[in-house]
């Protein structure tokens, strides 16, 4: 049996480092049509009570500002995807010191065989190819860094093919 998780919508909304902050993104899940969302960490709590407001479901990870739940049993570190046929790790990013560089982080990725890894802690957004491994940060919808607006992120289907984007609020 695998340890991916198999999700299955078409419009997949990335977030993360909301900070008490979901007025933004509450609007943009609305305007784009949401199905479903990934919170890369940090106020965990934002992504039940957006999941909740919304009504729609989550995936998410625990980040460096969830105190609270890291003693609490059930809310994970790390989770593995599986969204069409891409195996999608994701995780907060502190514990692999990414403010600093990818590498830590790209060689946990080789370990699990991910496609795709998506984390935060950093609060600037990514989006690129490393070695045929996507990295999507989203950035933070309320409290980016090197841009003035914040950002999210997009996964979706286009003609079986899975896309990735960065998106501006």
């Amino acid at each position: 049996m695998s340890r991916f998780k198999k999700i299955d919508f078409t419009k997949i909304a990335v977030l993360g480092d909301t900070h008490s902050d979901i007025e933004k993104a509450e609007k943009v899940f609305i305007e784009e049509g949401v199905e479903y969302f990934l919170f890369t960490g940090d106020y965990y709590s934002d992504a039940v009570k957006l999941s909740k407001k919304l009504n729609i479901g989550f995936t998410g990870v625990i980040g460096n500002c969830d105190l609270a739940f890291q003693s609490a049993i059930g809310f994970p570190e790390e989770e593995f995807l599986l969204i069409g046929d891409k195996k999608v790790y994701m995780v907060h990013g502190h514990q692999y010191r990414v403010k600093e560089n990818l590498n830590v982080l790209y060689y946990r990725a080789l370990e699990v065989e991910a496609d795709v890894v998506i984390f935060g802690h950093t609060h600037i957004p990514v989006c690129e190819e490393i070695n045929q491994i996507w990295f999507l940060n989203p950035g933070s919808p309320t409290k980016p860094r090197n841009k003035n607006c914040g950002t999210w992120g997009l996964i979706y289907k286009e003609s079986d093919n899975l896309k990735i984007k960065l998106l501006y609020l």
